[in-house]
């Protein structure tokens, strides 16, 4: 996350990054430093883009939009809560309805607010499975 904050470039951040594998005393041995980047090239984040600064916004602003877009959540919800046959016709009901908003920042609490339900549902999943095993080893 810092690099995408401070603008790292992609040279900039892969040498500093390998700068801190070389130099840190967690990696003493060849072997440990092989392991953590083999640890490092499975992991889902790499490989690294740099990326143009996103939009932000107050909170105040972000409840404004999303009070004012209710309906357009309602039915978001409501398509996230469906069952389709494919991926591509969830995903493009959901698109027309985040396009429908008048404006970019509209649509990004849009955005926002469908990437917040799918992360809840994750976390609720998982925390789900977790309890089930808490059960069983009881």
């Amino acid at each position: 996350m810092r690099a995408y904050q401070k603008s790292y470039s992609k040279n900039r951040f892969y040498s500093q990054f390998w700068g801190w594998v070389l130099k840190s005393e967690m990696f003493e041995e060849k072997e440990e430093r092989a392991f953590a980047l083999y640890d490092i090239f499975i992991d889902k984040r790499i490989p690294y883009y740099p990326l143009k600064k996103g939009l932000t916004m107050d909170e105040k602003t972000f409840d404004e939009l999303r009070v004012k877009n209710a309906n357009t959540i309602r039915k978001l919800r409501f398509i996230l809560l469906n069952s389709f046959s494919q991926k591509t016709e969830e995903a493009s009901l959901l698109l027309n309805e985040i396009q429908s908003a008048e404006s970019d920042e509209e649509k990004v609490v849009l955005l926002a607010w469908v990437l917040d339900e799918l992360r809840r549902e994750g976390q609720y999943g998982y925390i789900r499975i977790r309890d089930i095993v808490n059960e069983i080893l009881e």
